[in-house]
């Protein structure tokens, strides 16, 4: 039984545009798979080789057809071992490529044009199969792994078998076989034909499942990556089916949420669980989505499967599943986030309150502080007016002795005479200051410029004597301008002024200096002598109230004087400090607020 050569290359023919079909719809779609393209350029190139060899007979293009047909054939084949290569990562050898090319087309035109001998033809064309189903059969042993193993073995069996055909039969040629006509019906002539059918075929096959592997592990690797991911996630993320709400997946975070596990809740819809209080959550979600609106932070009420309740903040969409539309939610729990909220508004109400609370008793205690300390400066003002007018007569009284009866009271007399007139002038100055120190704390302050140099210079010529202005030099340097009470800040400065006056009165050509300068926004005031100072130990005592430091020592101050400047100055939001040294002088030291432009 013989088979008939061009009945058998018609049905390859076909069969090869039948796999030239196959093949480009794998292309298309796996297009993004490297190799696809060299694996459909492989069928067609075959395939148009084997169009190419039944018009070999073609007395205009018979020889271009053969050297077309065996040309495409190694060329097609190549292009398979390129896809290999490509499919498995890596590139191919275009230099090794070309090797194998160029001889057979070289050695395959001179053995048609140059030499005609259709047998050395026979011979090259097995030489170049052999080398490209060997180099094809390596890439594929290379890359045995995985799923694909099994097939990349039958592909690797396959092209050794035909590699080992195509070895025989030109050893078969070299040794005198020959081929005589290529119509005949022999078997050395139909076997290259029933090989390349059945080695085209397997291969075709073998690439569509190699392809299809490949996107299962990939589809299989995404899905457990997607997986890994939706597990990963902390909060509780739900798919669920559009038309009848059953669940189509679900998250271990939802698991963590509700109790739920996921076997119980694939299957199921959220209302059989009864996961939401309010029955018609979902289908408010639901209309939401449907209406291609986002449900962003959408906080429901729900139960977990122990009955305890949870608050979810709940965001879903719209998205295709296997070309039916299903809603993907993500729950975020916001149960201790609330309740903590919850908890802090309750604090803040309870601090609101506290506070009005506060404010109110602070209100109060400010008014009876008020209303007390107008009573206690009623007071004060009234013994002073009291005491100092039975002290004004006691004065007043004695004088008249020491005029009138002054012969007759005796040299002892008139000292106890003077030390009763001394203690009522005493008395009278020291209520006079504590007037001036209750008034140093309550009299209103008027913000104004004040011109320190000014005030300086008038305080000096009320505290020093006339006759003692020339002993002692009194100084006033650079004074900025600040913003004050100026009847206030006079009284500072007197009360300085007089005790460096009297403190520098024994020393002859003594010196008082009044100098200032400006810090930021303040005004730094310095009022600087050079008498008798003070102990460093003891400065913390100055700015009491009835601390004298000199006391004993002829001394005839009230200890209010230091106190009445501290207060005035702090109430201008200042301060004060004094420094000195025994026999070395002392400076008393005090901030004001700085007169700047925007205020002038």
């Amino acid at each position: 039984m013989t088979l008939d050569v061009r009945t058998l290359l018609a049905l390859f023919a076909f069969t090869q545009a039948l796999q030239v079909v196959v093949l480009s719809v794998q292309y298309a779609v796996f297009r993004s798979y490297r190799g696809t393209g060299a694996f459909l350029l492989w069928s067609t190139a075959v395939g148009i080789g084997t169009v190419a060899f039944l018009l070999r007979d073609d007395p205009t293009i018979g020889r271009a057809a053969i050297f077309a047909q065996n040309g495409l054939i190694v060329f097609g084949s190549l292009c398979l071992w390129a896809g290999f290569c490509r499919f498995h990562g890596r590139v191919e050898d275009r230099r090794l490529f070309a090797a194998v090319l160029v001889p057979f087309l070289f050695a395959h035109a001179t053995f048609i044009w140059v030499v005609p001998d259709i047998d050395l033809r026979a011979v090259a064309l097995c030489v170049a199969l052999v080398a490209t189903a060997l180099l094809s059969a390596r890439e594929l042993w290379r890359a045995r792994t995985g799923e694909s193993r099994p097939v990349a073995l039958v592909l690797v069996a396959g092209l050794l078998a035909h590699a080992a055909f195509f070895t025989a039969r030109g050893a078969l040629l070299l040794a005198g076989a020959r081929v005589d006509d290529v119509w005949g019906g022999a078997a050395f002539n139909v076997a290259p034909y029933v090989d390349g059918f059945l080695l085209t075929n397997l291969v075709t096959f073998g690439l569509v499942i190699l392809v299809n592997r490949r996107v299962n592990a990939e589809v299989r690797e995404a899905r457990d990556h997607f997986r890994r991911l939706l597990d990963t996630i902390p909060d509780a993320v739900l798919i669920t089916r559009v038309a009848d709400g059953i669940c189509r997946d679900a998250n271990t975070g939802f698991e963590t949420l509700t109790g739920f596990r996921q076997e119980e809740v694939v299957g199921r819809s959220s209302a059989e669980l009864g996961i939401w209080t309010d029955p018609r959550a979902r289908d408010r979600v639901l209309e939401r989505v449907r209406a291609s609106e986002p449900v962003r932070d959408l906080e429901l009420e729900g139960r977990r499967r122990d009955g305890t309740p949870f608050v979810g903040n709940v965001s879903s969409r719209l998205v295709d599943v296997r070309g039916e539309p299903h809603v993907l939610s993500v729950v975020h729990d916001v149960t201790e986030r609330n309740a903590a909220r919850e908890a802090l508004e309750k604090s803040a109400r309870e601090i609101r309150e506290l506070n009005a609370g506060l404010e109110r008793r602070v209100a109060e205690r400010t008014a009876e502080l008020t209303d007390k300390n107008r009573e206690l400066e009623a007071f004060v003002h009234s013994i002073a007016h009291d005491l100092r007018a039975p002290l004004r007569a006691i004065d007043g009284f004695s004088g008249i002795l020491e005029e009138e009866h002054a012969a007759r009271l005796g040299d002892e007399g008139r000292r106890l005479l003077a030390r009763v007139r001394g203690g009522a002038r005493r008395m009278d100055r020291l209520l006079r200051d504590l007037v001036e120190y209750a008034r140093a704390g309550s009299a209103g302050l008027r913000h104004e410029r004040v011109d320190l140099g000014l005030l300086a210079r008038s305080a000096f010529a009320d505290v020093a004597p006339a006759d003692g202005r020339g002993v002692c030099r009194f100084v006033v340097g650079e004074l900025p301008a600040v913003r004050g009470d100026a009847a206030l800040l006079r009284v500072v400065l007197r009360h300085l002024l007089a005790n460096a006056v009297k403190y520098t009165a024994e020393r002859p050509a003594s010196r008082v200096d009044v100098r200032g300068r400006v810090e930021g926004d303040v005004v730094v005031c310095e009022v600087a002598d050079d008498g008798v100072g003070f102990d460093p130990a003891h400065t913390g005592r100055l700015f009491r109230l009835f601390e004298r430091l000199h006391a004993g020592e002829g001394d005839d101050g009230t200890g209010i004087g230091l106190a009445i400047v501290r207060r005035i100055v702090e109430r201008h939001g200042g301060s004060v400090r004094a420094e000195g040294r025994p026999g070395q002088g002392a400076t008393f030291t005090f901030s004001l607020p700085a007169w700047g432009e925007v205020d002038a």
